[in-house]
């Protein structure tokens, strides 16, 4: 009788699988180390948007302006904002956060931008619906933002736009868009001049890799300032998406003359079966640094990859056809090589894997599996448990005459050489960023006719 045999594998996005570390010194004094645990619905919105080549959008993305100063609050119904070095003309019925005002405090929160106006080199914005509690005195950060930018398929990046900062102890939750309270670049009050970030070049061992994100900021506003907050933001397509907020408990005080540094490690571990290889740490840091990188493709081979040429595509169809027939001249890229795959080999994995040891081949013959097209199942957002998962899914039949044995699994993700981009719609090379070795009571033996499910769901759960 012909069995369906169901293989499930969860890959945990901010506990197991990838992790997310915080660093913080005050003039090179280590004042905060946690296992920050934060990477929100963002990231994974943008990780199925490469992985699935479906258009998607952040779940909310700054695209006019994120930490504008602001110079004066009308006590009216309803409130004027002025806004520093901006023209927001173009802004009406855009949501606006409003933060850290002082004296009209009233204007703090969230709005809709119903009015705007210019008089070079400020701007002003009306907040629809709104009423003044107050004279202003000082303080404020405007952050203006879309929820309708929308994601340009796979060939989205993940480009560093630098962690920002902010004063907020305000709750972390899976949809978060924006810091509790940012503090804004520059030396007015409660300011910080942002000085430049970068993204060292990942770096390996047996069971880990990782790549590190700094920022550096100088207090030169006259006072102390208590930070409390931070979170990566990262730009793709000139929108900048908050992916990652943490709390640092009781605050850090950054006094006036002090440089604040700020570090944020991403690290991918091993551990049970399997898990996240180098070369998808690799491809991480080719888009965050927006740099060139080697990656190792599933033939033993380097490839030269750009920051915008390369992707984590994974939605293959079935069997020996193309994901596209705008070039076909890439036999690597064959539906059965893209995606999930599934092997007889079940060797301890090891973080330099480039490919599954025993890749079972598409077919009805002796040790063959049929391979059916990859399926991704829409983005699930669970607000309750701030929980935000997609599923990957691909079927395997034996059509052949005897049993076929699954002892390992594996992901096989691609991307376009940097010398030929302009076929940006195919994968031109593969690359193995994900395997996991079965333990023998794990082992799934496909008899004739039978029929295996295979399951990657990708999640993240604060």
């Amino acid at each position: 009788m012909k069995q369906i045999h169901e293989v499930v594998r969860e890959l945990n996005i901010g506990e197991k699988d990838i992790q997310l570390y915080l660093d913080a010194y005050v003039d090179g004094e280590l004042k905060v180390s946690k296992k920050a645990d934060s990477l929100l619905a963002n990231f994974i919105e943008l990780l199925y948007t490469q992985m699935s080549a479906i258009r998607g959008t952040p779940f909310d993305s700054y695209t006019p302006g994120l930490g504008l100063g602001i110079s004066n609050v009308t006590n009216a119904s309803p409130i004027v904002v002025s806004v520093l070095n901006v023209n927001p003309t173009n802004w009406i019925g855009l949501p606006v956060y409003i933060s850290q005002v002082e004296g009209n405090t009233a204007a703090n929160g969230e709005w809709i931008i119903s009015a705007a106006g210019f008089a070079s080199p400020n701007g002003t914005i009306t907040l629809q619906n709104s009423t003044g509690s107050g004279a202003y005195t000082r303080g404020g950060i405007a952050d203006v933002y879309t929820t309708s930018a929308g994601l340009n398929r796979y060939y989205n990046n993940f480009q560093f736009n630098g962690i920002r900062v902010g004063r907020s102890s305000g709750s972390v939750t899976i949809v978060d868009k924006h810091l509790g309270a940012n503090i804004g670049n520059g030396t007015s009050y409660q300011y910080l001049v942002y000085n430049s970030f970068i993204v060292s070049q990942d770096t390996a061992d047996s069971v880990s890799a990782q790549v590190t994100t700094t920022q550096t900021y100088t207090n030169q506003s006259g006072a102390t300032i208590t930070v409390s907050e931070a979170g990566i933001y990262l730009a793709g397509l000139g929108n900048l998406t908050l992916c990652a907020r943490d709390l640092i408990p009781g605050g850090i005080g950054v006094n006036n003359g002090a440089t604040l540094t700020v570090n944020y490690r991403i690290k991918t571990v091993l551990g049970g079966t399997g898990g996240f290889l180098q070369t998808f740490m690799q491809q991480l840091y080719r888009q965050l640094s927006a740099t060139t990188r080697t990656v190792m493709d599933i033939t033993n081979t380097n490839r030269s990859y750009a920051q915008n040429t390369a992707f984590y595509f994974a939605a293959g169809p079935g069997g020996n056809s193309q994901p596209n027939v705008t070039n076909n001249s890439y036999p690597q890229t064959v539906g059965q090589n893209v995606g999930i795959v599934i092997g007889t080999d079940n060797t301890a994995v090891s973080m330099t894997d480039y490919a599954l040891h025993a890749k079972i081949q598409h077919g009805s013959g002796a040790g063959q599996l049929y391979h059916h097209g990859v399926v991704f199942d829409p983005l699930f957002i669970n607000y309750t448990n701030n929980t935000v998962s997609f599923n990957i899914i691909r079927l395997f039949e034996n059509l052949s005459t005897g049993s076929v044995v699954i002892k390992e699994m594996g992901i096989y993700s691609g991307a376009n050489e940097i010398n030929n981009y302009s076929f940006y719609d195919v994968p031109y090379y593969m690359h193995c960023i994900e395997r996991d070795a079965l333990a023998s009571p794990n082992w799934v033996t496909l008899n004739p006719g039978d029929i295996a499910k295979v399951t990657y769901k990708v999640q993240i759960t604060l």
